[in-house]
């Protein structure tokens, strides 16, 4: 045989031999109906929750393999209540390397997704059997060229802090995905945030931006990540920017060298606006997250009163523990010209219990006072009493309103304080909850 009838003899085998393979191939998969109960009894049996296939399993041919599935439903753990729903999914495969037993995505799409997630008052959640790791490792690769999950209703409900947060017509798309690197993500999403027994809620829109996340043996990098947010509710507004940059994660620790935020916040006609720096380090093992550099620049001001706005800088370090409920932060820095140094832990999230300590140089309150507020200041003419009076309302309307809410135990120190014409020296006020501010002066 010549060696052109050789090599045409071969290639003409490979031939035959593949279309003969996606013959069979097609053939065995041209029934989709036998595989649905298949599939759902191997649900059954390893996960044991109730997957449903309400529609059909079509393919398609033009020219790549499309699988387009109907309505699916997955129930609870050992439940028959839904779990999760997906109204529509579309799956498209490239045909060769299914012939070399290889299973690469090109798109994925999904449409309608529904789902449920509850934190019950013991911690548990109803996915942990889903995101439980097995003690047998398993190798697992994936490549998709493009995602998209769009029109996706997802509801959280934590019965600790008997919030509910919902996250409506939440779109998610992406470039490629893979084993190793995640490309072109865009989310975006819009929902509101409740409170058991209390009246009115939060409502927020977000979203995120990132170019690229890397993933290799548990370590995540990832190139600067950009979430824009905006929350509402019946009497503030918080408008933001944040960029995450040089973000890892190894077994023991998430950091970030730099995260940059910046923040408008408006209360009626109080306008708050923030810059802030700083690095990041958490430990999701123990669930401490630390910031443990901040550097912020501040702005305050009042369309009526402040003029010109009142300006602050501080410098100082947070560290937040979900677990314990707590948050301590640590500051020193200068407000409306006057240095101060803070200390501030905030313990159990739902009954919100604040322990301050402020030491102040000088304040000249001047600044702060409004209108309103101006004929609340002590005049010689009035007894010791109405002074005490006085100041203590005088107190309750200087103090921002956004810590109404918060149960303030705490002391407040003032070096020189000024007001109107009067100034005291070595001031202390302190702080308990449901009770008028008490001063002491020397």
């Amino acid at each position: 045989m010549s060696r052109l009838a050789k090599y045409t003899w071969i290639i003409f085998s490979v031939i035959t031999l593949s279309l003969v393979s996606a013959i069979i191939f097609l053939t065995m998969i041209a029934d989709t109906s036998t595989f649905k109960p298949l599939i759902s009894q191997w649900v059954k049996e390893n996960k044991h929750r109730t997957l449903i296939f309400d529609g059909d399993i079509k393919l398609s041919f033009n020219p790549k393999l499309g699988i387009n599935l109907g309505q699916i439903s997955l129930s609870e753990y050992k439940q028959d209540k839904v779990f999760a729903s997906v109204e529509q999914a579309h799956i498209t495969l490239a045909l060769l390397p299914l012939l070399r037993k290889q299973f690469i995505v090109d798109e994925i799409t999904i449409q309608g997704l529904k789902t449920t997630i509850i934190r019950f008052q013991d911690g548990h959640t109803n996915i942990d059997d889903l995101i439980t790791h097995n003690e047998e490792t398993t190798t697992f690769s994936f490549n998709i060229g493009h995602a998209e999950i769009v029109a996706t209703d997802i509801l959280l409900k934590d019965y600790i802090t008997n919030k509910i947060a919902t996250f409506s017509d939440l779109n998610l798309k992406t470039g490629r995905l893979s084993t190793h690197s995640l490309n072109q993500i865009k989310l975006h999403s819009s929902g509101q945030i409740t409170t058991s027994n209390t009246p009115g809620s939060t409502t927020f829109d977000l979203n995120l931006a990132a170019t690229q996340i890397q993933l290799n043996d548990g370590y995540i990098a990832s190139d600067p990540i950009l979430l824009s947010f905006n929350i509402a509710d019946s009497t503030s507004h918080f408008t933001g920017r944040l960029s995450i940059s040089d973000f890892t994660h190894t077994d023991n620790q998430l950091k970030s060298e730099l995260i940059q935020l910046e923040l408008t916040s408006q209360k009626d006609t109080q306008v708050l606006m923030a810059s802030i720096n700083t690095s990041f380090i958490g430990k999701p093992d123990k669930q401490i997250w630390t910031l443990p550099d901040i550097n912020s620049v501040l702005n305050l001001t009042h369309k009526e009163e402040f003029n010109p706005p009142i300006k602050g800088q501080l410098s100082g370090n947070l560290i937040f523990n979900p677990l314990t409920e707590t948050i301590q932060m640590h500051y020193t820095g200068k407000f409306a010209n006057s240095p101060f140094q803070a200390s501030f832990n905030l313990t159990n999230f739902t009954e919100k219990n604040l322990d301050l300590c402020l030491v102040i140089d000088q304040l000249d309150l001047n600044h702060f006072i409004t209108s309103q507020t101006q004929p609340l200041i002590p005049n010689q003419k009035n007894t010791e009493k109405s002074k005490s009076n006085d100041q203590a309302e005088q107190g309750r309307a200087l103090w921002p309103s956004f810590l109404e809410d918060l149960n303030i135990t705490g002391l407040i120190h003032i070096g020189q304080l000024q007001i109107g014409d009067i100034q005291s020296t070595d001031i202390q006020l302190h702080i308990q909850p449901n009770n008028p501010i008490s001063f002491k002066t020397n």
